[in-house]
């Protein structure tokens, strides 16, 4: 028999934002790190999943992001909404400019970031 679980408290909307206004998004470091706490929260993927995406791994016509590492070693999708779409383009954009890592949270030094949020 599993144990149950308890019910985790949900973010309000004020909370969320609170959360997202705490970037500084002028940075590239902040604004990496907006949109992957956006990209978590749209898909539900977890820190490590987001940090190991590669450019390839995303499929911007069925709107889906294969996973490579999840916590049981199998691959799969995730989905994406049309309002994350337009932030990881933009991210994307800004991302160009600074790096051409295969990663598509690189750190500063152009590698996969480790950061814990």
């Amino acid at each position: 028999m599993k144990p149950q679980r308890k019910v985790k408290k949900l973010l309000s909307d004020e909370d969320f934002l609170k959360v997202m206004n705490q970037f500084d998004i002028t940075l590239f470091t902040g604004y990496r790190d907006y949109t992957v706490c956006l990209l978590i929260f749209d898909t539900g993927c977890r820190i490590g999943e987001a940090l190991n995406i590669k450019l390839p791994d995303i499929d911007f016509r069925h709107r889906m992001i294969l996973i490579t590492n999840s916590k049981n070693k199998k691959q799969r999708y995730v989905f994406y909404s049309a309002e994350m779409e337009r932030h990881l383009k933009r991210w994307l954009k800004f991302w160009d400019r600074y790096t051409d890592s295969d990663w598509l949270f690189p750190t500063t030094r152009y590698e996969v970031t480790n950061q814990k949020f």
